[in-house]
């Protein structure tokens, strides 16, 4: 709120507007006729700043980023047209106005102004695509919010949305404290316990019966066989062509992977989850 209630007075008197135009004269920036009647007052469109409270209660939340945004186009126009001396397009040329309109965008990319919301400036974009360009990334603050069942009343869903800290691309996540802030909430977890949520898989390890377990190790016993037996062929008729003209040492690798899923599936017979992961890349492998 400094910068804000900081700025030139332009509401003008008691009696008058003010009387500033713009930079041609043509035109008076901060009084405007509003019926036609040149015998009626000019109606007054400027703010006296430094009446706005501190704290900001009388100021919507949004006004300082409209000011802001007003000022960075100016800025960024000016550079297009002035700077650059590209004219404005007319509705029907195509071309032209893509060319225009590239420019003004890259005009606000290159923009650092310091406004009523802080510096501003905005994302060149990262990776290939370019993601994020345009965004601003300096200035900018967001309030995190979170849904809390106990504010949840009556089926209104904005009830719900309490805030419980801020994020900005500089500190990014801060949570707020309750003790300090009577609007802050702590965070509600969708956990049974209210836990902080694990960001890796839940997995869970059971017990198979001892049939169910005796049956894998069946499998596991005859995966192994097989891979002897195919270890024993190869060893034995090396010699021939169609041993030969199969890859053998490629097949010894397969073998192997086949050997090995067989014993690790009798190794862990009692956790199913890891056993069938073995067994699809051990039969997998093996059938190539």
């Amino acid at each position: 709120m400094t910068s804000w209630k900081a700025q030139a007075n332009t509401e003008g008197n008691a009696t008058h507007c003010n009387t500033e135009r713009d930079d041609d004269g043509n035109f008076f920036l901060y009084q405007q006729d509003h019926n036609n009647n040149p015998a009626d007052a000019m109606a007054c469109a400027g703010l006296n700043f430094s009446s706005f409270d501190d704290s900001g209660s009388d100021l919507d939340i949004y006004v300082p980023y409209t000011y802001d945004a007003v000022y960075v186009l100016a800025h960024a126009l000016h550079d297009v047209i002035v700077d650059q001396a590209l004219d404005p397009p007319f509705s029907n040329q195509t071309t032209e106005a893509e060319t225009f309109g590239d420019a003004l965008f890259e005009a606000l990319i290159d923009i650092s102004y310091t406004g009523i919301t802080g510096t501003i400036e905005f994302s060149e974009g990262t990776g290939t695509d370019q993601h994020g360009r345009g965004d601003r990334e300096v200035g900018v603050k967001y309030d995190v919010k979170n849904f809390n069942t106990g504010e949840f009343v009556d089926q209104d869903s904005s009830a719900g949305l309490v805030t419980v800290g801020s994020w900005d691309p500089t500190d990014e996540m801060q949570v707020c404290s309750s003790t300090d802030d009577t609007d802050c909430f702590t965070i509600q977890y969708s956990t049974n316990d209210n836990s902080v949520p694990s960001d890796e898989p839940d997995y869970k390890l059971f017990e198979l019966g001892p049939r169910l377990a005796a049956f894998i190790i069946f499998l596991g016993t005859l995966l192994c066989a097989l891979a002897l037996a195919c270890y024993y062929m190869l060893i034995a008729y090396h010699q021939e062509r169609i041993i030969m003209l199969s890859q053998p040492y490629l097949c010894y690798v397969i073998i192997t992977g086949g050997f090995v899923g067989g014993l690790d599936g009798i190794i862990h017979a009692f956790h199913p989850s890891e056993v069938i992961i073995l067994f699809q890349f051990s039969f997998q492998f093996s059938f190539l």
